[in-house]
């Protein structure tokens, strides 16, 4: 499925959706697919996540080479 996708929207959800979207995110940093990924963040729902995803990589556990992704991808205030 995710090679016929053109984006990933990525909604509130719980572990199967979080495991969903570090696989994305994963494999866009692999370079595996240079799709775009959004986060529908309904109500501050992935504040923390991004949050701790800039602390991954400002203690040096991941790499990303433009700001903007480092969420994980662009964020969509609903």
């Amino acid at each position: 499925m995710s090679r016929r996708a053109d984006a990933f929207a990525i909604l509130p959800g719980g572990i199967g959706t979080l495991d969903e979207m570090f696989e994305i995110v994963s494999w866009k940093q692999l370079r595996l697919h240079d799709k775009p990924i959004l986060l529908v963040d309904i109500g501050g729902y992935w504040a923390r996540c991004a949050r701790f995803s800039i602390h991954i990589i400002d203690t040096g556990f991941a790499a990303c080479a433009d700001p903007k992704d480092a969420a994980g991808g662009s964020s969509i205030a609903a």
